[in-house]
């Protein structure tokens, strides 16, 4: 546990955490989370095709 730094996303503090930008941090669940959602746009703007 890094003290004062928790998930920007979900409040977590105990981590593991990864830098996102500047004083943002998520923690590994909420990052693949988000990460998961920005694939599923980017499918869309490919017209859903793979």
């Amino acid at each position: 546990m890094i003290p004062g730094i928790e998930c920007w996303d979900c409040g977590d503090k105990d981590g593991p955490f990864v830098h996102v930008w500047r004083h943002t941090y998520l923690c590994e669940r909420c990052q693949a989370d988000a990460l998961a959602i920005l694939d599923g746009l980017k499918d869309m703007n490919d017209g859903g095709r793979k």
